[in-house]
């Protein structure tokens, strides 16, 4: 009759599996991060619709806007798609967290949020190269505009713009950079749910 062995602890480590974080664990940090996501995204999509500034040509004055200009629009476009996002995505993350039913561990449903997320992240990464594009050539034709006008038709009239376009400017870097950490926190997000469909799937 053949012996039967037990390994010993040193074999037993050997062939231990890798450990891998719990799925309920990356759930919670999924959402936090989310969380982040929506506050900086709303901060970006406030931001850019109340920036605004006035501008006095030929004793006339008009108001422009951040979202008058197309790039800009694109941008808040984007940040409330991904906002309307996130806010679909943590329901179903507070749900889960208060009834302990984590449906993310379905490989289906892990799948699509697989997707989601890095569509999301193609969305607002363009809208963040728009607005960071925008801010930086409109500041340069700003200051370009004044010469041409000062060369061509010997004006000074709209001088007295350019420090309100540079303050404007300058101001529209704030939801730049809120858009940007919705754009960092999104590629998170993007990351974690990799990781729970390879932890589900392997």
């Amino acid at each position: 009759m053949a012996r039967v062995t037990a390994p010993t602890a040193e074999e037993a480590v050997e062939v231990a599996p890798p450990s891998r974080p719990p799925l309920v664990s990356m759930a919670r940090l999924a959402m936090i991060v989310r969380i982040i996501t929506l506050v900086s995204l709303i901060l970006s999509i406030s931001l850019i619709s109340s920036n605004s500034t006035t501008i006095t040509l030929n004793n006339s004055t008009s108001l422009f806007n951040l979202n008058d200009v197309y790039s800009y629009k694109y941008a808040l476009s984007t940040a409330v798609a991904a906002s309307s996002y996130t806010i679909y995505r943590l329901r179903y993350s507070i749900k889960q967290l208060k009834s302990g039913a984590f449906h993310v561990t379905n490989p289906k449903n892990l799948f699509y949020e697989f997707l989601a997320d890095k569509v999301v992240v193609i969305i607002v990464a363009t809208g963040v190269g728009a607005a960071f594009a925008a801010t930086v050539e409109l500041k340069t034709n700003i200051h370009e505009l004044e010469d041409a006008l000062q060369v061509y038709l010997d004006t000074t009239s709209f001088a007295s713009n350019v420090p309100k376009f540079d303050y404007f400017f300058n101001k529209a870097y704030f939801p730049n950079i809120f858009l940007l950490i919705g754009l960092i926190t999104v590629g998170i997000s993007s990351y974690l749910s990799s990781l729970a469909l390879m932890t589900k799937t392997t």
